[in-house]
């Protein structure tokens, strides 16, 4: 996972498929990073361009962001998203919650 912050925007590019094996410490990671960091954002974008599949538990992972954030006066943007993937979010209707760049 590659973070950066720059004109108020927390940009978050993940590396790899979002699967059980992965999502527990990349959950941490960010968890940390908006704990340091969260007086130097509005937005979180997450890129999803190197992610071709997605599991349960990731899912329930961008929903718990997409909350605390909104919790938190913040907007999580999803942006470059696979087709496999974005099928996947309108068949959940999270496409309907989540706002989607591509």
């Amino acid at each position: 996972m590659n973070i950066k912050i720059r004109d108020n925007v927390f940009y978050c590019e993940l590396n790899d498929n979002i699967a059980i094996a992965n999502v527990k410490p990349m959950m941490q990671e960010f968890k940390n990073q908006i704990e340091r960091n969260g007086d130097r954002f509005n937005v979180v974008k997450i890129d999803l361009s190197k992610a071709q599949s997605i599991d349960s538990l990731s899912i329930t992972f961008l929903i718990s962001v997409y909350k605390n954030l909104l919790a938190n006066n913040k907007k999580m943007i999803l942006y470059r998203v696979p087709e496999p993937m974005m099928q996947l979010f309108k068949i959940m209707k999270l496409d309907e919650a989540f706002e989607i760049e591509n």
